[in-house]
């Protein structure tokens, strides 16, 4: 059986999350795990516990399921409250600004690490033509952003 990878820094933001959002919802964990379950995603309490404690990797999944039941995107999952200048760790990218975070996951702008430079407005629109659906870029920005 292969070893399976530790949960990241992004499954702990996570969970942090759901814990927080469960808590202001009043909800049990029972309930959390009856609502996932609800939703098209089954769930123990044990498991919903252990996604909740960070012990469990979350999935892309699990993420859209969790932001269907708390009634929030999946990117205020990824957020957590605080002010724009706390900072926010991924697993990957590392760790950023709170405000920088949520740009990137806007796709406004690259990620950029707290001590990068904001990047020339050319780049950032090179990466938004990457970034974004293709549904969602202007026809005459389509092609000119290479």
């Amino acid at each position: 059986m292969p070893k399976t990878e530790p949960p990241g820094l992004t499954t702990r933001l996570v969970a942090g999350e759901l814990l927080r959002r469960r808590k202001a919802a009043g909800l049990s964990q029972g309930q959390v795990a009856e609502k996932f379950t609800a939703a098209g995603y089954p769930v123990k309490l044990a498991a919903y516990a252990s996604i909740e404690a960070g012990k469990t990797r979350i999935t892309v999944d699990m993420l859209t399921v969790a932001a269907d039941v708390f009634g929030c995107s999946p990117t205020a999952l990824l957020i957590p409250p605080s002010g724009e200048s706390d900072m926010i760790a991924f697993q990957g990218p590392g760790a950023t600004t709170a405000a920088r975070a949520l740009a990137w996951l806007r796709m406004e702008m690259p990620f950029l690490a707290v001590d990068e430079e904001d990047p020339p407005l050319a780049t950032v629109l090179r990466w938004q033509a990457d970034a974004f659906p293709s549904f969602e870029i202007p026809p005459a920005m389509r092609g000119r952003a290479t």
